[in-house]
Protein backbone atom coordinates (compact mmCIF):
# COMPACT_ATOMS: atom_id res chain seq x y z
CA UNK A 1 0.00 0.00 0.00
CA UNK A 2 1.45 3.59 -0.66
CA UNK A 3 2.34 6.05 1.65
CA UNK A 4 -0.21 8.96 1.60
CA UNK A 5 1.09 12.08 3.82
CA UNK A 6 -0.74 13.53 6.72
CA UNK A 7 -1.94 16.83 5.33
CA UNK A 8 -5.05 19.02 6.17
CA UNK A 9 -5.84 19.17 2.89
CA UNK A 10 -8.81 21.82 3.96
CA UNK A 11 -6.10 23.78 5.58
CA UNK A 12 -7.54 26.97 2.77
CA UNK A 13 -11.00 26.52 2.67
CA UNK A 14 -11.67 29.17 5.37
CA UNK A 15 -8.76 31.87 5.69
CA UNK A 16 -9.49 32.38 9.46
CA UNK A 17 -6.34 32.95 11.09
CA UNK A 18 -3.19 34.56 10.81
CA UNK A 19 -1.16 31.70 10.07
CA UNK A 20 -3.68 30.79 7.49
CA UNK A 21 -3.25 34.33 5.81
CA UNK A 22 0.43 34.03 6.14
CA UNK A 23 0.60 30.74 4.30
CA UNK A 24 -1.45 31.45 1.94
CA UNK A 25 0.69 34.74 0.72
CA UNK A 26 3.47 32.53 0.86
CA UNK A 27 1.95 30.40 -1.54
CA UNK A 28 0.82 33.20 -3.78
CA UNK A 29 4.10 34.73 -3.58
CA UNK A 30 6.73 32.09 -4.13
CA UNK A 31 4.50 29.40 -4.65
CA UNK A 32 3.35 27.29 -7.91
CA UNK A 33 -0.04 24.89 -8.52
CA UNK A 34 -0.63 22.73 -11.39
CA UNK A 35 -2.98 20.63 -12.36
CA UNK A 36 -1.85 16.95 -14.10
CA UNK A 37 -4.22 15.36 -16.60
CA UNK A 38 -8.13 14.15 -15.62
CA UNK A 39 -6.53 10.92 -16.27
CA UNK A 40 -3.63 10.85 -13.38
CA UNK A 41 -5.77 13.18 -10.98
CA UNK A 42 -2.89 14.99 -9.70
CA UNK A 43 -2.97 17.98 -8.12
CA UNK A 44 0.69 20.07 -7.25
CA UNK A 45 1.79 22.89 -5.25
CA UNK A 46 4.85 23.83 -4.66
CA UNK A 47 6.82 26.31 -2.53
CA UNK A 48 10.71 27.38 -3.52
CA UNK A 49 12.78 29.86 -1.80
CA UNK A 50 16.65 30.53 -0.90
CA UNK A 51 17.56 27.46 1.40
CA UNK A 52 19.11 29.90 4.09
CA UNK A 53 15.19 30.15 4.49
CA UNK A 54 14.55 26.60 5.30
CA UNK A 55 12.85 26.83 8.43
CA UNK A 56 9.85 29.05 7.00
CA UNK A 57 8.76 25.49 4.94
CA UNK A 58 9.21 24.11 7.82
CA UNK A 59 7.41 26.12 9.95
CA UNK A 60 4.84 25.87 6.74
CA UNK A 61 4.71 22.22 6.55
CA UNK A 62 3.82 22.07 10.16
CA UNK A 63 0.93 24.47 9.90
CA UNK A 64 -0.98 22.69 7.44
CA UNK A 65 -0.10 19.24 9.14
CA UNK A 66 2.32 17.94 6.63
CA UNK A 67 4.62 15.45 7.69
CA UNK A 68 7.62 14.59 5.85
CA UNK A 69 9.35 12.29 8.04
CA UNK A 70 8.85 9.28 5.53
CA UNK A 71 11.32 11.11 3.10
CA UNK A 72 12.99 13.93 3.51
CA UNK A 73 14.83 14.04 0.13
CA UNK A 74 11.49 14.58 -1.33
CA UNK A 75 10.71 17.41 1.02
CA UNK A 76 13.43 19.69 0.90
CA UNK A 77 14.96 19.29 -2.36
CA UNK A 78 18.56 21.16 -3.02
CA UNK A 79 19.23 22.85 -6.56
CA UNK A 80 21.77 25.72 -6.60
CA UNK A 81 20.73 27.27 -2.85
CA UNK A 82 16.82 26.73 -3.05
CA UNK A 83 15.10 24.49 -1.27
CA UNK A 84 11.32 23.39 -2.31
CA UNK A 85 8.38 21.73 -0.51
CA UNK A 86 6.25 19.64 -2.51
CA UNK A 87 2.97 18.08 -1.68
CA UNK A 88 -0.21 16.63 -3.75
CA UNK A 89 -3.49 17.56 -2.19
CA UNK A 90 -7.03 18.10 -4.64
CA UNK A 91 -8.05 19.53 -1.82
CA UNK A 92 -5.58 22.38 -1.38
CA UNK A 93 -5.15 22.63 -5.03
CA UNK A 94 -9.35 23.66 -5.11
CA UNK A 95 -9.10 26.36 -2.46
CA UNK A 96 -6.14 28.22 -3.98
CA UNK A 97 -7.74 27.72 -7.34
CA UNK A 98 -11.15 29.00 -6.54
CA UNK A 99 -9.50 32.07 -4.85
CA UNK A 100 -8.03 32.59 -8.55
CA UNK A 101 -4.40 32.00 -7.76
Amino acid sequence: MPYVAKLNHSFFDEIDTEEKAYTLGFFLADGTISKMTEKQRRYRLRIGIRDYDKDVLEKIAKVIGYDPEWNKELYFEKDKGMVSLHLSSRGLWRSLDARGY
